[in-house]
């Protein structure tokens, strides 16, 4: 197996090119730049600098345009927290060994060439890399919001439109049991709990209780006020902003 970053697992690294694409595919899927990349890796698994840099402005513009399509592209970069502190090497190379802001080196190697040949979102995550990094606001020691019990306290708007959903201090919650895809609520104290740590994805697990009735659920914190709600499976449900 292809160890691509330090710290970091193929499947982590493949999730994390699939959620890039889930997040620029909708945005800028269209886009020339972002075409001519895709193309050009999955036929030669590389692009020239000037075809990246096409790529990467596309990415920049729409970015600074759209702040919650930033935070998407933050919030799904891998998180590579563990890594020890040397471990600054992104296996995710488009072209020539280079440096770029925050020293973080981008290398190339067969290998990779033709797991980018073999999967062109890994293109898109590269320039991705860059441009966040450009902007510090990613780095190899960072990843995406950290989250504890009290970051969800509050009451949050959600994009279903099922109304507002509200968790308490004390552990209280309300509208965030679902069932089949849609809320469900027999009555008495709703009570949720969340992990202390995101999974190798970036993905907090959400424990909700009703009498009888128990849930697990996956929160990505792509800020600390726009959340995006999985059911077990990984199916989005809906997304949440504080109110």
């Amino acid at each position: 197996m292809l160890k691509i970053v330090d710290g970091l697992t193929d499947n982590a690294l493949d999730a994390a090119g699939e959620r890039i694409w889930n997040v620029v595919e909708p945005k800028l899927g269209l886009d020339p730049a972002i075409q001519r990349l895709t193309a050009e890796a999955r036929t030669t698994g590389a692009a020239t600098s000037e075809i990246r840099a096409a790529a990467a402005q596309s990415l920049a513009t729409a970015a600074a345009a759209d702040p919650q399509f930033r935070a998407a592209l933050q919030a799904a970069m891998p998180s590579l927290e563990h890594s020890a502190p040397a471990s600054r090497n992104i296996g995710v190379s488009m072209g020539n060994a280079n440096t770029i802001h925050g020293g973080v080196k981008v290398d190339q190697s067969q290998k990779i060439i033709n797991k980018i040949r073999q999967n062109p979102f890994y293109a898109v995550l590269a320039v991705v890399a860059l441009v966040l990094a450009a902007w510090g606001l990613w780095s190899t020691l960072g990843g995406p919001p950290k989250a504890d019990a009290s970051t969800v306290v509050g009451n949050w708007t959600a994009s279903d439109g099922t109304g507002a959903k509200s968790f308490s201090s004390d552990g209280q919650c309300d509208g965030v049991f679902y069932n089949q895809g849609k809320p469900l609520d027999i009555g008495g104290p709703m009570t949720c709990a969340l992990s202390e740590k995101p999974d190798s994805n970036g993905l907090y697990t959400l424990r909700v209780t009703q009498s009888m009735n128990s849930a697990t659920y996956q929160l990505r914190f792509d800020t600390t006020d726009h959340v995006t709600v999985f059911d077990s499976s990984g199916r989005k449900l809906y997304e949440l902003d504080r109110f």
